[in-house]
């Protein structure tokens, strides 16, 4: 209902009106932010992220306003973002929706080290949500992940999987450890793939340096799967933290948090 101007009908679509980043107008008429600058969304600004590459912002801060990642037509298009602090207030935060799901390639990249400036109770290197909806939804695959059809003996250059997935050639494979040594997991970049008979046969580019179990094993009356699990390591959209995480043992995270009531909205898919 429009006053004085009769009903509409919108057929349950919801209509937002962006501003691009891209564009000088979203900024005053001024240059776009740049690398140790910080950006504010507020509310009744709905900022479209239409650029490749982002500068590596101190702090973004969606407060009342909306941040939406656009797909491009392209899968392999890449987009990468960069900050030490997101954080969403009253807001929204979109990289695809549940039904509508990010189809092109996003790298979301949180910078900082453990001692840096930050969000009181939130932190630092976070991505931070209150009183707010933050939606990341990436392309569904056909699997995440699965389990060894047979054991491999170190320095096999294949695997047998128990499933049929949907990974492809130069994509990346975690295969779990069946030593008491956690360390014997292993990932690989995949060569080629190929399935029969409800499985999928996968050739590594790399020869597999431990061995990995999977049988199924008899103690009297009572049978047990013992198998290694493999798991795909990509995804579209990734949240990750930056190259120093690792060493430092120090990486990203989300956090959305109220204080004892229901005013979040957080849904995570595929990513």
């Amino acid at each position: 209902m429009v006053a004085g101007r009769g009903k509409v009908d919108t057929n349950e679509m919801v209509f937002r009106y962006v501003s691009l980043w891209s564009q000088t107008s979203t900024w005053g008429g001024q240059f776009a932010p740049v690398d140790g600058e910080s950006v504010a969304v507020p509310k009744g600004l709905n900022l479209l992220v239409d650029i490749d590459t982002s500068p590596l912002l101190n702090m973004v801060l969606v407060d009342g306003g909306s941040i939406i990642f656009p797909s491009e037509s392209d899968p392999n298009h890449q987009r990468t973002f960069d900050a030490k602090v997101i954080f969403i207030n009253n807001g929204v935060f979109e990289a695809g929706t549940e039904d509508e799901p990010y189809t092109s390639k996003l790298t979301i990249t949180m910078h900082g080290k453990k001692y840096d400036p930050s969000v009181p109770i939130y932190g630092n290197k976070v991505l931070g949500a209150r009183y707010s909806t933050v939606d990341m939804h990436g392309a569904a695959r056909t699997s995440s992940w699965t389990r060894l059809d047979a054991t491999v003996a170190s320095g096999a250059t294949s695997i047998t999987l128990v499933d049929e997935v949907d990974w492809k050639e130069g994509e990346m494979i975690m295969i779990t450890s069946t030593d008491f040594d956690r360390n014997q997991a292993e990932q690989h970049e995949i060569d080629s793939v190929s399935s029969t008979g409800g499985k999928t046969t996968i050739v590594l580019k790399t020869a597999l340096v431990h061995e990995h179990y999977a049988a199924l094993q008899t103690y009297n009356t009572d049978s047990v799967e013992i198998r290694a699990e493999v798991a795909l390591m990509q995804r579209n959209v990734i949240f990750q933290g930056d190259a120093d995480s690792m060493r430092e043992e120090y990486g990203a995270h989300i956090l959305i948090h109220a204080p004892g009531d229901n005013s979040n909205i957080g849904r995570f898919s595929n990513i």
